[in-house]
C-alpha cells in the first residue's frame, strides 16, 4: 500500500488504513486458529512492503539532499569566482 502523495503527505483514507493495520497487529490469531499461518504470512508480507516503501522514500529523499547540495556547491563555487 503506497500512501504518501508526491509531497510526502498521507491521506485521510491512508491513515485510517494504518491505523487499522496496527490495531489487528495488536490482537494476533491464537495459534489454533485456522487460518493463523496465513494471516501471518500475509502480515509479513504487508510488514516486509512497509519497510520496502519506507526505505525507498529514504533513498529519494537522500538523493533530493545530494541534489540541493550540489546546487548549493555550485553557487559558492559561481559566488567565489
Amino acid at each position: 500500500m503506497h500512501c504518501c502523495s508526491a509531497t510526502g503527505q498521507m491521506s485521510g483514507t491512508c491513515l485510517l488504513s494504518l491505523l487499522k493495520i496496527m490495531l489487528k497487529r495488536q490482537q494476533p490469531c491464537p495459534p489454533s486458529h485456522p487460518r493463523a499461518a496465513e494471516i501471518k504470512r500475509q502480515d509479513l508480507v504487508q510488514q516486509s512492503q512497509e519497510r520496502f516503501d519506507a526505505t525507498f522514500r529514504y533513498l529519494v529523499s537522500l538523493i533530493e539532499l545530494r541534489k540541493e547540495m550540489l546546487l548549493l556547491l555550485k553557487d559558492a563555487v559561481e559566488f567565489k569566482s
